[in-house]
């Protein structure tokens, strides 16, 4: 056999590999397009880049305390989650000297190529429940889901991007743990879980609760008890047992995994049951059913005598309605998601950009409406088997679309169960395909017509190319939130402020100062006293000194910056300090249109039905009257009132003395009008935000007309 031949051969034999190796690249291509921006994402992937970076220059070793965290008193990280540091630098000893990247730009691609490597290891676990076809076109439903990519694309160097890994890999191993009967894949998916468990908390209990409510109703359908068991026993031991030994480690009384051990008794009370013949064969139906009410009956006593008991209960109702802190709820990334948001999130809307022509079928073509049709025949599937692997599968996507609906940052968790059920569907449309024949006879020849197998064809050469095409188009569209304002400003402070300069702002960008302004913080995304910063921000300005203890002798504050971004975060910064009683929010504004009026000229600036109108001189320079806020319904004005005070760099001026006032004031930035409402009208926080600190002792120091920094005058 020549070398043609051979390579022809080879080709038809091991043809999946080709087109899983070019999956692999496509999802790393598409992941790599935000690298051209050579920054990082976001803001926690600051954090986890400083440290990861530490633990490569210093002998993998971790500072004992995080001085650049919560200032002058520093951070702990013997305990904290250590896989999102250690992981990408242990990769980083084979990698980087075979790509010659720094530290730096590896970093920047470390997520992609773990988003790439995930479409591996869906493609394993796809071939491993159903067939080899549905775990090809799980890769690819997963290397192309916008949802999927979003915290798997490049500079997004956070903890996802090894959760995206882990979590697949430990639902394949479970799942090759029942199928083939295998204590040993329950080890593996045991130890698969142990690493998630220092890797995320809250990917590690949301696994926890699936794989739990999954063996829950395994039980009590008494069906592939001792498969189960193969998997969960050591699974649970391993998880609940041996994250005690590691420096990330949650009590054995934690609710979640008391849970997993209740489950694991009941487990082992079914199978010593039958074992021991404990009871009849035909009645074993009924003995989980009568251990779970039992112990239900158990929980509302000990919830009524105790305080154990009523708090387990407690918590338990907490998960199930996924509620919230009052500052947990006060983050963006914490708020519920909704339906739109998983369709979006699963479709190719974004394909339309590249190909026009399928922007009116893409519906047709979208991961969300194949999911609903895979439910559908999974659906099927068990009423006529009754079978593990679709019960696995459906609870996995049904906890995936749970946790979205709590948490909108947990939207990348339907990837893997989204990819799975939509390439169930897809696979089967084929297999219909391939048995649906018609015989047709032309002159005397028989010839086989497959009239169902030809549509369905450009359909999946349809379905893949818009998808392609809207992984492409979103891969483009994504990039840093860290702008040039921002550079300018941490330019600033690692090049003309003191070092070891302690910067006090609202918490979210605490981990851009510490990384890029290298300079240590009081609050940052993990920790910080927010609520003394909220009561500080939101207190009158005439009451700085009743802080200064805190600012001057506790923490030693140097410099306070102002952001742009900081008056649409005020609402949550009031919520916080008045533990949820009371939100005050700050509307901006932007200019829409300009009317002459006599001799002056009115400003329009609009946000939504809301409009402020600002009376100036001809000059356009001076504000002539009191400025209206209106309120406008189908293109007409129907409510007006009037504001008198306007926010200066002196202070509150009073420009007008109309009756039908609402009180508060108006501020006139470089970035849009502001309408401070009384609550906030006198506070420190409006002060330094739109009065350059007037009255105050601080002295402004930077300026780009989007960021300040004021230094702090003891």
């Amino acid at each position: 056999m020549d070398a043609k031949s051979l390579a022809m051969k080879n080709a038809k034999k091991y043809w999946y590999v080709i087109v899983l190796l070019a999956i692999f690249l496509s999802a790393f291509w598409i992941r790599s397009f935000p690298a051209r921006f050579n920054e990082l994402q976001a803001i926690d992937p600051f954090y986890m880049y400083r440290m990861s970076e530490y633990v490569v220059t210093h002998d993998f070793q971790l500072p004992d305390v995080d001085m650049m965290r919560h200032y002058p008193f520093g951070i702990e990280t013997g305990k904290d989650l250590l896989v999102p540091f250690y992981l990408p630098a242990l990769m980083y000893t084979f990698i980087g000297p075979l790509s010659g990247l720094d530290y730096f730009h590896y970093a920047l691609l470390y997520p992609a190529l773990m988003g790439a490597i995930a479409t591996i290891v869906i493609y394993f676990l796809g071939k491993e429940m159903f067939d080899r076809k549905t775990g090809l076109f799980a890769a690819f439903f997963l290397a192309m889901m916008p949802a999927f990519i979003t915290r798997t694309s490049a500079g997004f160097f956070d903890r996802e991007a090894s959760v995206c890994i882990l979590i697949p890999l430990t639902c394949y191993f479970l799942v090759r743990a029942f199928k083939r009967n295998s204590w040993k894949s329950g080890i593996l998916s045991g130890i698969s879980m142990l690493v998630l468990t220092q890797t995320w908390e809250g990917g590690m209990l949301y696994i926890q609760l699936m794989i739990s409510l999954f063996v829950f109703i395994a039980l009590l359908l008494n069906r592939d008890i001792e498969r189960v068991s193969k998997a969960f026993i050591p699974f649970t031991l391993i998880t609940v047992f041996g994250m005690q030994l590691l420096p990330f480690s949650i009590s054995v009384l934690k609710l979640t995994n008391i849970v997993q051990l209740v489950i694991l008794g009941i487990l082992l009370v079914r199978i010593a049951a039958e074992r021991y013949n404990l009871i009849k064969q035909e009645q074993m139906i009924y003995l989980i059913p009568a251990i779970i009410v039992l112990g239900l009956v158990g929980l509302f006593v000990s919830s009524i005598f105790t305080d154990a008991g009523m708090g387990y209960v407690t918590n338990a109702m907490t998960i199930a309605t996924l509620q919230k802190g009052v500052v947990f709820s006060t983050v963006a990334e914490a708020n519920p998601g909704d339906w739109n948001s998983i369709t979006g999130a699963t479709s190719v809307s974004y394909g339309g950009q590249v190909i026009p022509q399928l922007s009116s079928i893409s519906f047709l073509l979208s991961m969300n409406l194949f999911m609903l049709m895979g439910i559908a025949l999974l659906a099927y599937r068990f009423y006529r088997r009754w079978d593990f692997i679709t019960l696995f599968t459906f609870i996995w996507l049904v906890s995936a679309l749970w946790s979205v609906f709590g948490f909108i940052r947990l939207l990348f968790l339907i990837g893997p169960p989204v990819a799975l059920v939509s390439a169930y569907f897809i696979t089967r449309l084929i297999n219909i395909g391939k048995r649906t024949k018609v015989m047709r006879e032309a002159d005397t020849i028989r010839k086989k017509i497959n009239y169902v197998s030809v549509p369905i064809t450009v359909f999946i050469a349809l379905m893949v190319v818009a998808n392609f095409s809207n992984a492409y188009v979103y891969g483009m569209s994504m990039g840093p939130s860290f702008n040039q304002y921002w550079k300018e400003s941490m330019n600033f402070l690692a090049t003309e402020t003191p070092e070891n300069s302690n910067i006090l702002s609202w918490w979210d960008f605490g981990y851009w100062f510490q990384t890029r302004g290298q300079r240590p913080t009081l609050t940052d995304g993990g920790f910080g006293e927010r609520h003394t910063v909220s009561y500080w921000f939101t207190a009158h300005y005439q009451n700085w000194t009743d802080y200064e203890p805190w600012l001057k002798d506790k923490y030693g504050v140097d410099y306070i910056l102002m952001d742009y971004t900081l008056p649409a975060k005020y609402g949550a910064i009031s919520k916080i300090s008045s533990a949820g009683e009371q939100v005050v929010g700050i509307m901006q504004f932007q200019q829409s249109q300009i009317y002459p009026q006599d001799n002056r000229t009115i400003f329009e600036f609009k946000s939504g039905p809301y409009a402020i109108w600002l009376p100036m001189d001809d000059g356009g320079n001076v504000i002539v009257g009191a400025p209206m806020l209106l309120v406008s319904q189908n293109d007409q004005y129907y409510s007006k009132a009037y504001i008198n005070d306007i926010c200066t760099t002196d202070g509150i001026t009073t420009v007008g003395q109309e009756q039908e006032s609402i009180g508060g004031c108006v501020a006139l930035t470089s970035f849009g009008v502001f309408y401070v409402p009384p609550e906030a009208e006198y506070t420190i926080f409006s002060n330094l935000m739109f009065m350059e600190g007037n009255g105050l002792p601080v002295e402004k120091v930077f300026d780009n007309q989007a960021i300040k920094i004021y230094k702090v005058l003891y």
